[in-house]
C-alpha cells in the first residue's frame, strides 16, 4: 500500500493486509467492487457486515487517492493472480476419474 494516510475506517494488520477496521474485508474487496461499477448501496450490500458509513469514507478515499489506489488493486490482483497459479487444479478428465 502507498504511504496514505488511511481513513478511520481502514487498518492495516500486522500481516501487512489492509482491511475495514474490525472486519475481515480486505480493502482490495471494497476496491473491486468500487471499480466494477457498484454503488454504495451496492457494496454494502455484498458485505453487510461493513457499515453504509465506512463504504462512504473509503468511497470518497477514492476519489481523493485515485491513483495510489488503483495501483494499489492492481498490486493485489498480481498476487492475487501469482497465487492462483500456484494452485494446481484437476482438470475435467481429472475430476471424472476420481468420481
Amino acid at each position: 500500500m502507498p504511504q496514505l494516510i488511511l481513513p478511520a475506517c481502514v487498518q492495516t494488520r500486522d500481516d501487512g493486509k489492509v482491511v475495514v477496521r474490525g472486519h475481515r474485508v480486505s480493502l482490495h474487496l471494497i476496491l473491486d467492487a468500487h471499480y466494477s461499477g457498484l454503488s454504495i448501496d451496492e457494496i454494502h450490500d455484498r458485505y453487510p457486515s461493513v457499515p453504509r458509513e465506512a463504504v462512504r469514507e473509503i468511497m470518497e478515499f477514492c476519489g481523493e487517492h485515485d491513483e495510489e489506489l488503483r495501483q494499489f488493486h492492481a498490486e493485489c490482483e498480481a498476487e492475487r493472480e501469482r497465487i492462483a497459479g500456484m494452485i494446481e487444479t484437476p482438470d475435467l478428465q481429472e475430476l471424472r476419474q476420481k468420481a
